[in-house]
């Protein structure tokens, strides 16, 4: 009953804020109670009926979730991609989210070049602002982010992931993943023997985020620096550098 009243809510207010939620929760108990493939005939259907109206792009994420859930990493990626594009910026609500997603997919296929590209498609757009400056998505910098590590992680570029940690921070000097990307940066650098631009990274570091876990143990990568008054590097943080 507590089903069929959410899917008579849903076609009542599709341009609810709400929808999105009660679609994924409807799948969400379908799947636990009727398994991948009852969820996904439920969702497909969705998908049909609310064609053409303001739950469209929300029911379209969620039909890719379900592909992505069931193993069908192919067809997931493209629904993902084929929603973003068609809803491109400031068009969508889940255009970023929808690129993301895809490249998570893709990487899963074993597809890091497709997957670093979709994520560069995703952080192109800017949107100029006053002053010659831009309106930031929330999805930028973990993207750029994301770029990095598949670099450095799936593709062995340590000095391409390099460039990219420094490019999130320079894109988005604001965002939370500064401190993190300097820090893995400093690491890369010092791994390529370069020392001096290690410690610049670092200084950086210091420079933009000084109350950041990472410059207690900038000491451990550059032995220029001092470590501030107060708590000592995190052990995990030193196993880590340890290789441990």
């Amino acid at each position: 009953a507590g089903q069929k009243e959410t899917l008579r809510v849903i076609f009542a207010y599709p341009g609810s804020g709400l929808v999105r939620h009660a679609i994924r929760r409807l799948l969400e108990r379908v799947e636990e109670e009727r398994g991948a493939s009852a969820a996904l005939e439920l969702v497909a259907s969705l998908a049909t009926s609310l064609a053409g109206t303001e739950a469209e792009e929300a029911v379209v994420f969620e039909h890719a979730g379900a592909l992505s859930r069931a193993g069908r990493a192919e067809e997931s990626s493209q629904m993902y991609l084929a929603l973003a594009r068609k809803n491109p910026y400031p068009k969508g609500s889940l255009t970023d989210d929808s690129f993301f997603r895809a490249s998570l997919d893709l990487e899963a296929l074993g597809r890091v070049d497709e997957a670093i590209a979709v994520l560069e498609e995703m952080i192109a757009p800017q949107e100029a602002a006053y002053a010659g400056a831009s309106y930031e998505r929330p999805r930028f910098p973990e993207g750029g982010f994301r770029i990095a590590v598949l670099y450095r992680d799936r593709k062995q570029d340590k000095q391409r992931a390099a460039t990219e940690f420094a490019r999130v921070v320079e894109r988005h000097p604001e965002s939370r993943y500064v401190d993190d990307a300097l820090w893995e940066r400093a690491k890369l650098l010092r791994e390529l023997g370069q020392t001096d631009e290690s410690c610049e990274a670092l200084e950086r570091l210091r420079e933009l985020r000084p109350d950041s876990r990472y410059v207690r143990c900038a000491p451990l990568l550059c032995q220029a620096m001092t470590a501030p008054p107060g708590r000592p590097c995190s052990n995990y943080l030193v196993e880590s550098l340890a290789g441990k």
